[in-house]
């Protein structure tokens, strides 16, 4: 959604978005007889590594910057300090991979790398494990719109850092919590995320990553699957709610 302002907002819109990110440095990683080049900033304490063919475009270089900050404010202010300072370890990388693998019909994508090897075998930059990747930036920022169909997308892949890199991924509140959910049957028949009439297997049955990182979506914000708020969380699947609470260290008992 875009939302267009008056001229004065406008001019200050950008003063204090420039003033959220740090001057930006080059920067070089190497493996084996590979090397690539970014362009590293800060953005709300996120180091962001943007491929330097990426920025040279300008007007693509601020459209990244924009959409990463607002993702970030989307949850900054919601998920306890004490986690937060794990995914601020997380870096954020953009680049333009005509290689990666694909699904039918996507152009961009935005993952979360944890292997290193993989990478390597896909001739990535091994660099990028932990971290997430903004993969062929304008597809996925502008002609897919993942953050507008998805506005918890940044927060999904760094749960999915937070789970298997600080908790592990064989963690006991997490696989526990998917187990009995899957045993109940839930998350086999809900709306799909495009047709509402039509019930499908959620994104969150893939597997106890993606049912944690869906999780945490609803939780601190909206997702685009079903349950896509704390409030249809808790009602539908409560373990799923206390899961979250537990784990992400929240306090407030409701």
């Amino acid at each position: 959604m875009k939302i267009l302002f008056l001229r004065t907002p406008i001019i200050l819109f950008a003063i204090n978005f420039t003033a959220l990110i740090s001057q930006a440095e080059l920067k070089s990683f190497s493996d084996k007889e590979k090397t690539w080049n970014y362009e590293v900033s800060n953005i709300l304490g996120w180091n962001l590594y943007i491929e330097q063919s990426v920025s040279k475009n300008k007007k693509l270089n601020k459209i990244i910057k924009k959409e990463i900050t607002e993702g970030i404010k989307r949850f900054i202010d919601v998920v306890p300090d004490e986690s937060l300072k794990f995914l601020k370890t997380i870096p954020i990388w953009v680049s333009n991979e005509p290689t990666y693998p694909l699904r039918e019909n996507e152009r961009g994508v935005i993952p979360f790398h944890h292997d290193k090897n993989w990478l390597r075998d896909h001739g990535l930059n091994p660099h990028m494990a932990p971290g997430v990747h903004v993969i062929n930036p304008e597809a996925a920022l502008i002609e897919h719109k993942i953050f507008e169909w998805g506005p918890m997308t940044m927060l999904h892949e760094l749960a999915h850092a937070y789970h298997i890199v600080h908790r592990g991924y064989d963690d006991p509140l997490i696989t526990k919590s998917y187990t009995k959910a899957i045993a109940r049957g839930l998350y086999m028949k809900v709306p799909d995320r495009k047709d509402k009439k039509k019930l499908v297997k959620a994104y969150a049955a893939s597997n106890k990553a993606e049912y944690f990182a869906e999780a945490t979506e609803a939780y601190f914000g909206h997702n685009d699957w079903f349950p896509h708020n704390r409030k249809e969380l808790k009602a539908y699947d409560p373990g799923a709610y206390q899961m979250v609470q537990k784990a992400w260290g929240i306090k407030i008992k409701d």
